[in-house]
């Protein structure tokens, strides 16, 4: 279903819009250390899309907003282990959310979104996660990302309040205090796209 229900319980909206999503995910090692890759796409279809740019003022009829039925985007992401303090298993989960292995890595992911649908040209992920890195700590977490978001020229009403380029940083420490437990230091930057929004 594409149609937003974050609000609602979704069952009433079945059948506004599909959104159909692939992947592809793969795992490598450098060396001895273990690394992966997903190349990703998702296409959305039988909906109600906004057109960038779409705005037509017609004297008789008013103002009226073009729509297109389908909008795509594309992601590749990876991420890559720069040192492991124990010797890594063959495969790692890399969908359980969390560091697998004691040592320190690198991720990112790039993403595309279609131009007439998307005011997001373009996104880019970037950041160093680690797990155990202070002795006797072996399950403290800690983490640095950055994100940015190519805004297109705001040369449309309909981007009028977009004048920048969106990015933030985040910096966290996660201490373990028992095995249910955990305390979380966090620190974040953010700039909006909406130029009326301090940073």
């Amino acid at each position: 279903n594409t149609k937003d229900s974050s609000t609602t319980n979704g069952f009433n909206d079945f059948g506004d819009g599909v959104s159909w999503w692939t992947s592809i995910d793969a795992q490598y090692r450098l060396g001895r250390l273990p690394g992966g890759m997903t190349v990703g796409g998702i296409y959305a279809f039988n909906g109600d899309f906004l057109q960038i740019g779409g705005l037509n003022i017609d004297p008789g009829d008013g103002i009226s907003l073009e729509l297109k039925s389908e909008s795509w985007a594309f992601i590749f992401s990876g991420w890559q282990y720069l040192f492991t303090k124990d010797e890594p298993p063959e495969i790692i989960d890399s969908t359980d959310g969390r560091q697998d292995l004691e040592g320190l890595g690198i991720f990112f992911e790039v993403g595309l979104g279609d131009r007439t649908t998307n005011p997001v040209q373009w996104s880019l992920i970037a950041g160093l996660s680690g797990r155990g890195l202070i002795s006797g700590r072996g399950n403290d977490t800690f983490g640095l990302g950055y994100f940015y978001n190519d805004i297109q020229d705001p040369r449309t009403i309909a981007l009028s309040r977009l004048g920048r380029p969106s990015q933030g940083l985040e910096l966290y420490y996660n201490i373990e205090i028992a095995n249910s437990i955990a305390l979380t230091l966090d620190g974040q930057w953010a700039r909006s796209a909406v130029s009326l929004f301090d940073d």
